[in-house]
């Protein structure tokens, strides 16, 4: 909990590279903490677009507009890595019946049924 709250209070302050430190060493501890790991994302994001900002005329709409993005694109190749070390990924099946076919996507622990392009999920 103290690397959770230490990082926020840097991130609060605007200290993102204090905060970038303080949440990867309570990740070193508790690699699976999710506080830990937002936390990290967050204050990455907030460093990268706040560096990005000195450099152009952005105000702070954009700015926090332009983080969210980091942000997303931080723990979307989080969990790609992730699934990648844990042999998760995304499956394809295909049921070539007689009569009808069926092409499901197993994704995120669940399965999708892909329509075609009329809506059918079975053509």
């Amino acid at each position: 909990k103290g690397y959770g709250r230490v990082g926020a209070a840097y991130h609060v302050t605007g200290n993102w590279a204090q905060a970038i430190r303080a949440y990867t060493n309570g990740l070193q501890h508790d690699p699976n903490n999710d506080q830990l790991v937002r936390g990290l994302s967050q204050s990455q994001a907030a460093l990268q677009a706040n560096e990005e900002a000195k450099g152009e005329d952005m105000d702070e709409d954009e700015i926090a507009a332009r983080r969210i993005e980091i942000e997303e694109n931080i723990r979307r190749a989080r969990s790609e890595r992730s699934q990648l070390e844990s042999g998760v990924a995304t499956c394809i099946g295909i049921d070539l019946g007689t009569t009808y076919s069926c092409v499901g996507v197993w994704r995120d622990g669940c399965v999708e049924i892909v329509a075609n392009s009329e809506g059918n999920r079975t053509t």
